[in-house]
């Protein structure tokens, strides 16, 4: 959904239902305290001039970066867990070298890295989201809380890294 400039007091959104270039624009106007929808076909197809870089010039700040990381160190933890079930599945029924290099692969440094980090992430981010939802008052300090979930995850997750590294170079 694409947001167009519009005079004020109303906003245009204009979205497509379908995979075709068929656009449908949506006016919404506000008058008296109520809310009044206009439908209308837009006559040209609106153009996506934005490009990957621009897209990741996205304002959202603190809370998208910190929403996006979240997802994705959920679906790390989940492929972790996935290869790990399936490696040890195929080990024990048919000792198959499958399972040997799945378990090559979660044992090797760099992966294990991905995974704490997955995990420290993601275990101070719900922790932040749940005292924001035990305590509504540190609602308005949300943006000092992804600071503070920044400042502790930061040395919890690179001094154990360093060492981690440091083992895999000198092979201790």
């Amino acid at each position: 959904m694409s947001f167009i400039l519009s005079p004020p007091g109303e906003a245009l959104f204009a979205f497509s239902p379908m995979d075709d270039d068929s656009i449908i624009a949506v006016t919404l106007h506000r008058s008296f305290g109520r809310v009044l929808w206009r439908d209308h076909m837009a006559s040209k197809p609106l153009k996506r001039r934005v490009s990957f870089w621009q897209g990741l010039r996205y304002r959202g700040k603190q809370g998208m970066l910190t929403w996006s990381l979240n997802r994705i160190t959920g679906l790390g933890i989940v492929i972790f867990v996935g290869l790990h079930i399936v490696a040890a599945f195929f080990l024990q029924q048919f000792a198959d070298p499958i399972a040997i290099t799945f378990t090559t692969i979660y044992e090797s440094w760099p992966f294990q890295l991905f995974v704490y980090f997955c995990v420290l992430y993601h275990a101070l981010h719900g922790l932040r989201i749940v005292l924001e939802d035990l305590f509504p008052n540190l609602l308005r300090y949300h943006n000092e809380l992804i600071w503070l979930q920044w400042i502790v995850f930061i040395p919890l997750y690179l001094l154990p890294s360093f060492v981690m590294v440091q083992n895999a170079i000198t092979g201790g």
